[in-house]
């Protein structure tokens, strides 16, 4: 007896006889506009998204344009509350230096001046994490 081999890109269906026990296959619905708003705060780029939908990335920009900033602003905001709350929380130095590039966009002429910089934001996150346990 020889069993047909499958394809990687086949699964099994419940109606396929040789179709393991166990729940049902339900197909993944999800809105276009949701998934563009997803992939886009997971920063996947513009032609990638594209090409995953079946659409070129003038179609995207011209439908989904407005979505995908969205979802883009929504994911550097999730990156960078997560940066912060590790700077503070786990004193996290190379977290508060790069949120200190992002927020402070001086250029740093030389080591006293990056240890200025780092000591002014260690006391601001310090301040900030002492608030946060009072208040």
């Amino acid at each position: 007896m020889s069993a047909k081999k499958m394809h990687k890109d086949e699964f099994p269906t419940r109606d396929d006889p040789k179709a393991k026990g166990g729940r049902a296959v339900k197909p993944i619905e999800i809105s276009p506009e949701k998934m563009v708003e997803r992939l886009a705060f997971l920063h996947i780029n513009k032609k990638d998204i594209a090409t995953i939908m079946g659409i070129t990335v003038k179609t995207l920009n011209s439908r989904f344009g407005d979505i995908y900033n969205r979802g883009l602003v929504q994911g550097k905001r999730a990156v960078r509350n997560s940066l912060f709350q590790s700077a503070v929380e786990h004193n996290n130095t190379k977290a508060a230096m790069y949120l200190d590039n992002k927020v402070n966009a001086d250029p740093i002429e030389n080591a006293e001046d990056l240890s200025n910089k780092l000591e002014e934001l260690g006391k601001q996150l310090y301040d900030v994490a002492k608030k946060g346990k009072n208040g």
